[in-house]
Order: structure tokens, then sequence, then C-alpha cells
């Protein structure tokens, strides 16, 4: 991977930040790649794992000693698809380590990358210790705000692609991945990173929330949350109360990807 032949070994702290590489050690498992749904056996989902024979050692940003982004195989398997998807002027929410921006930025068809990040230590070490390895470092615009204030789909149309990749991992991303569905929609120049695995979570969420109701839970059930996923579960209620299903079949094309894609916008 191109990018992993930027940097050799380094070992920097900046405020509560700091870059190192970490390892999985030879044969210790990892998660490889997105989650794989099977539509047409019951929505079964596949995780898919992997080891390496040997030590492998990963580019990490921890903050407070505890891993805040890396760029492990996982990280480059699932942002595989939306990097070939870029083009023209390309707006990246989430900086991260810049690996999206990095391999964006060495496509002849990409012209420029705007990129929004609130945290101030993140883009300093980013502007100081990775960007100067950039080739194309030309293309990269950093700004420093807060993705919630700025992004609409008026800001979104000013570019020709725009990538949002501002969580951990999909259980995390799930509140705010809907958060920006509801303001931005569903477009083809629009890509949400893990965006299958959390329509899975949602999947999941949906499944609940029908075996409770075979208790007949009322409105009182769902009043209070302890997390982001009852939250979504009593959402879901409120929102789905009236639905009624008279056949298996009618179940099975509800949960359908771009069925739920329409729930999550209702």
């Amino acid at each position: 991977n191109p990018y992993f032949k930027l940097f050799g070994d380094m070992n920097i702290r900046k405020g509560n930040y700091s870059l190192t590489f970490l390892k999985y050690e030879p044969y210790s498992f990892f998660p490889l790649d997105e989650i794989n749904v099977y539509e047409n056996d019951f929505y079964r989902e596949e995780s898919n794992i992997a080891t390496f024979e040997k030590e492998y050692k990963y580019l990490s940003l921890l903050k407070n000693n505890t891993i805040w982004m890396c760029i492990t195989p996982n990280e480059i398997n699932t942002m595989k698809p939306y990097i070939e998807k870029a083009k023209g002027n390309v707006l990246v929410v989430g900086l991260g380590l810049g690996y999206f921006a990095y391999m964006a930025s060495l496509k002849p068809e990409v012209k420029s990358i705007t990129i929004i990040e609130k945290e101030k230590e993140i883009i300093d070490l980013f502007e100081q210790f990775l960007l100067p390895h950039f080739s194309m470092k030309n293309k990269i615009k950093i700004v420093s705000e807060d993705a919630y204030k700025v992004m609409s789909k008026k800001f979104v149309n000013n570019f020709d692609f725009t990538f949002i990749d501002i969580w951990h991992n999909a259980e995390d991303g799930l509140p705010m991945y809907l958060k920006f569905v509801k303001t931005l929609g569903y477009q083809n120049n629009i890509c949400y990173w893990l965006e299958e695995s959390m329509i899975c979570l949602y999947r999941r969420c949906i499944l609940i929330l029908m075996e409770e109701q075979l208790n007949n839970l009322g409105d009182s059930s769902y009043s209070k949350s302890k997390n982001d996923f009852d939250k979504i579960i009593n959402d879901l209620y409120f929102k789905t109360k009236n639905k009624f299903f008279n056949n298996f079949q009618e179940i099975n094309s509800y949960l359908q990807k771009e069925n739920i894609k329409k729930i999550i916008l209702d």
C-alpha cells in the first residue's frame, strides 16, 4: 500500500495525542472487511476475519494512550470502494490520519480535497508530521470546523464527491450516520464509511423491536433510553407503531436494504 511506504517507525507525542506504530502479533485475529449480508438467506450476516503469519505493524493515533484511530487492513479494505469513487472537488469529513485524503490525492481525476476537522491537535499533528510526506499535498486543504455546524445540502453541493468518516466503528457510528443521512439524504456522490455495517445494525434494531412487539409492549416501554441503541429502537417504535404485517414475505421485503433507507429518511 503506497500510504505505508511513506513512514518509517515513529513515536511522536503532542498534547494529549501521540503518533506511533502498534502491531498485530502473528496469528492474532482481526476484522478484515465490512459485514457481508445475504438478503436471500434470511439476512444472514458474515464477518470477515484474518491473521498474519508474521508480525504486522500499523500506524496509530492515540489519545491519552487509548487508540483514537489507526490504519489497519480493515481501514484499507473498507475505504477502497469510496476511494475508487472520488473525483473532481472532494469533501472529506474527518481527517483521521489522512489515509483517504492521501489515496484520493493520487488520482488524476481528483482536483482538490477539502477536509473538515474540528480537533486542532489532530490537524497540527497531521500538518507537521504526515502531510509533508504527501506527494500531492498541494491538492489538500484543511478547514478547522465542527462538521455538524457546516454540513448542509447546500454546502455539500459545492463538491463533486463527499466522504464522511468521523466514527471509530459501526457501533459508535450508527447514531452519527443517522443524523447525517437525515440532513443530507442519500445521493450517489455522498458516501459514509462502514455504511453497509451500519445498515446491518439498524436492521438488527428493527428485528429487536419486532421481537419485543410480540410481547405487546406499548408506548410507556419506549419512553426512556439508557443508550444510543435504546433511543434508535424507541424512535423506530413511534415511527412504525401502526405498521402491520400479514405474512413472512412482507416482513422479508421490509428488511431489504433499500427499504431500510426509506425508514431512516421517514
